[in-house]
């Protein structure tokens, strides 16, 4: 798994003096994420970018560096849900790179049939 964003705002608390408790802090950024995800605007007309998308032919899939459960969060919000073919968790793959290395879009190809390999 890759460094979840919260161990480097702690790290990086910790290198300024911090003596607040690892697990308190977990606690703080997961609620903060969690309002945050639900409370955020989703992306103007990308339901209508999805509909032109799936008139194409195209499959959707989702890659992400956030955590599954966070994706999780946000899915129930999408009103194509139900058309997102495979979803990728950078954060929860060890064997792929975080951005800007392409490894997870790479990956994101592989169940539609793009790459063949």
């Amino acid at each position: 798994m890759n460094k979840p964003p919260v161990n480097t705002v702690y790290e990086k608390a910790v290198s300024f003096g911090t003596t607040v408790d690892k697990d308190k802090l977990v606690e703080i950024y997961d609620n903060q994420s969690h309002f945050i995800y639900s409370q955020s605007e989703i992306t103007e007309n990308i339901d209508r970018l999805v509909v032109e998308l799936d008139k194409l032919g195209f499959k959707l899939g989702l890659v992400s560096s956030s955590s599954q459960n966070w994706i999780d969060k946000v899915l129930p919000r999408l009103s194509f849900r139900d058309k997102i073919e495979y979803i990728i968790s950078v954060n929860d793959r060890s064997d792929l790179k975080p951005k800007p290395n392409p490894d997870a879009y790479l990956e994101a190809k592989l169940p539609s049939g793009i790459i063949n390999t």
